[in-house]
């Protein structure tokens, strides 16, 4: 491996020291736990810090295009299969006011599909399944 130049070693630790001050969403403790159930072992911080860093970058990429599949059928742009309410006004069951319709909100089918775009195969686990009552 050839030697890093004077200015790639400065980005290098510029990097490393915004990487020790970041605090990741996803704690270090579950990372650690996800990683020694997946068979891997990590003690450096900045490690686990990396991988807490690239899981954020994936879920922020597909929630951001859920988000998107859902604007798409929102507007029309899209056939949308799922059945919608045409009212703009709709009654909150559980507080009795008004609920502005025009807010977003992401349904599990928008995030298995921008899963399933990325290559993710998502199913539901079993235990939250619906068996049938007959």
């Amino acid at each position: 491996m050839a030697p890093l130049s004077s200015a790639q070693a400065a980005a290098k630790d510029a990097a490393l020291r915004a990487l020790d001050e970041h605090e990741p969403i996803i704690p270090l403790a579950a990372v650690r736990q996800l990683l020694s159930r997946a068979g891997a072992q990590a003690t450096d911080d900045a490690v686990l810090k990396l991988v807490a860093l690239d899981a954020e970058r994936l879920a922020a990429a597909v929630l951001r295009d859920a988000l998107s599949k859902h604007s798409a059928h929102k507007t029309g742009l899209v056939v949308n299969k799922r059945p919608t309410n045409t009212n703009k006004r709709i009654k909150s069951a559980s507080e009795g006011t008004a609920v502005d319709e025009s807010l977003l909100s992401l349904q599990a089918a928008d995030v298995k599909l921008a899963l399933t775009d990325m290559g993710f195969h998502a199913i539901r686990a079993p235990y939250f399944v619906l068996k049938d009552s007959s």
